[in-house]
């Protein structure tokens, strides 16, 4: 019995045993003999001397270094994973076994063994049917797609794109055929073709394709090419749509476009030496460069009836006679914010722009929100037409606000309350409202990871407005303030908070007498609930409301003036 009886030290040889049969098996192979009986072995062995830990495996956490999503979770961020085992070793070993193994014949008459390394060994491919080399015939459309850095061409003959009838729509990054080629090798079928080349072939390249609708050509190097090449899309009368860009300017004279075009689009490089024959008649949408010459030379007005949409990118002196009379959408576009000449037409209805302009007498709506990175104000002067009911403005500073019914502003600075700024609609803040506007929006762009929050100024727009809704539209919700006045001397106001509580915060009148008019009554202002958001010389709080939408509470509150 005590035979059988084990210690610590002898189990664990015995556990260990297979492991020293495989070191002593692989010591002795010093030559290249067939291992597959040695690979069955170490295999088994390993099964066997591993079967048990297999029954006792267990996913391991580790921790994840990050900052923590609440501050109400105190323990790491665990991830769990299964351990693996790397078996390098065996796959050395069947790799040594398989990739490098000649089954020989048992006939003597190969003599010489040497000339075994010089037999080629024929390589058997599986048979493939020809027709899975093709793409099919019924495709309707084919999108090639590289990253940046790949130089990779396509012919389309080699693919066989050109044996697809079916194929309406075609873009790509990579098709190039040969310079000189005289007509391309795509399908007549097509209707929309994007491609991007670093030349055209042939001025007659494009001639086959008679079936186009939407055409849109990216050419990198077509300055470089000889004096003859031209595109030439005349005898595409089914075209439609054409969008060119290329990387420099290219002569007008090296291209004739499509009789009936819709919508004509050129970006980057210039065109110059264009006449007003250069466009077709049929033109609703253009979209192009102009420069001091166009508009001298160019007479959109007479010769383009039908234009309704128009973009104009300048960096000169754009003078509004250049502007077509019935033209209903204006794009103007400049890099140097150059001056507007003129009055721009009344038929405009959409207006975008980026240069100081003067409104049209029958705009209803107006945006303006500048570049909210700017530590100055715009200097624009605005002309605003009677029939303005809504206007738009962000970081904009002494502009005269037309009479509308609606007013939005968007304010451009959040910090915490030590710094904070008290946003007012008034001639501090370089506003004057006009009693017409009844409805303010104010856009906030909260940023609570940050502790930054706003603080607005009530009292103002009881007093110095006819303001009866005011509405702030801050990141995940909305509050809306309708405001009541009871008399006429606003001593006794209601306010009702769209989904909260509402209040009756009372205006009292501000003992010290060096206010100024626009501040006889204590400061109500209307922010977040915080530890760090009540002043100092906070008196009175009139009430508070909560909402479940956001995260913290808002309040009015009141506060003594500073002298």
């Amino acid at each position: 019995m005590n035979m059988l009886i084990l210690n610590d030290k002898q189990k664990d040889y015995i556990n260990k045993i297979s492991a020293f049969i495989l070191l002593n098996i692989i010591n002795h192979v010093t030559e290249n003999v067939d291992l597959v009986c040695l690979l069955l072995t170490c295999k088994r062995l390993f099964n066997f001397s591993t079967v048990n830990k297999y029954h006792q495996l267990s996913f391991k956490p580790f921790e994840f270094k990050g900052p923590l999503l609440s501050d109400k979770c105190q323990e790491p961020i665990k991830f769990f994973t299964i351990p693996f085992l790397h078996l390098g070793s065996f796959s050395r070993m069947y790799t040594n076994a398989f990739s490098d193994t000649m089954i020989l014949s048992n006939k003597e008459n190969i003599k010489d063994k040497e000339k075994i390394a010089q037999i080629q060994i024929i390589k058997v491919s599986p048979k493939i049917d020809e027709k899975s080399k093709k793409l099919p015939e019924t495709i309707e459309k084919i999108e090639f797609h590289c990253t940046n850095n790949v130089d990779f061409k396509i012919d389309p003959s080699h693919l066989g794109i050109d044996k697809l009838t079916s194929l309406k729509i075609l873009k790509s990054y990579c098709i190039e055929e040969k310079m000189g080629t005289i007509y391309c090798s795509l399908p007549t079928s097509l209707t929309h073709l994007s491609l991007h080349l670093e030349r055209i072939p042939s001025p007659t390249y494009f001639k086959p394709l008679i079936n186009l609708v939407h055409l849109f050509l990216l050419i990198l190097g077509w300055p470089n090419q000889p004096d003859e090449m031209y595109l030439e899309i005349e005898n595409l009368v089914n075209l439609k749509i054409l969008k060119i860009g290329m990387i420099d300017s290219v002569d007008s004279s090296k291209i004739h476009l499509s009789p009936n075009l819709l919508e004509y689009t050129q970006h980057s490089g210039a065109i110059p030496n264009r006449t007003t024959e250069y466009f077709p008649p049929t033109l609703t949408i253009l979209d192009s460069f102009f420069d001091e010459n166009d508009f001298t030379n160019l007479s959109l007005g007479t010769r383009l009836p039908h234009l309704t949409s128009l973009s104009i990118h300048t960096d000169s002196v754009l003078p509004m006679d250049f502007i077509p009379a019935r033209l209903k959408t204006l794009r103007i576009f400049s890099k140097y914010g150059k001056v507007i000449k003129g009055r721009i037409p009344d038929s405009v209805e959409p207006l975008y722009s980026n240069t100081p302009i003067s409104l049209p007498r029958n705009l209803e709506e107006f945006s303006f929100v500048s570049d909210c990175n700017q530590n100055i104000s715009p200097s624009v002067e605005f002309i605003y037409p009677p029939t303005l009911i809504s206007i738009e403005f962000g970081r904009i500073s002494n502009q005269e606000i037309p009479s509308v019914n609606e007013f939005k502003y968007i304010p451009s600075k959040f910090t915490t309350f030590n710094k904070a700024n008290v946003y007012s609609i008034v001639d501090g803040e370089g506003f004057i409202l006009p009693l017409s506007i009844t409805k303010i929006t104010v856009k906030i762009e909260f940023d609570p990871l940050n502790s930054e929050f706003f603080i607005f100024r009530l009292d103002h727009l009881i007093n110095q407005t006819n303001i009866d809704q005011l509405v702030i539209d801050i990141t995940r919700t909305n509050f809306q303030v309708d405001i009541r006045r009871l008399d006429p001397e606003n001593n006794n106001i209601g306010c009702c908070i769209t989904e909260v509580i509402g209040g009756w915060p009372s205006m009292k009148l501000s003992n010290l007498s060096s206010v100024t008019s626009l501040d006889v009554f204590r400061p109500i202002n209307i922010g977040p609930l915080s530890e760090k958001f009540f002043p100092i010389n906070l008196k009175e709080l009139t009430f508070y409301f909560w909402t479940e939408k956001y995260y913290k509470p808002w309040i009015l509150y009141s506060t003594t003036i500073e002298s």
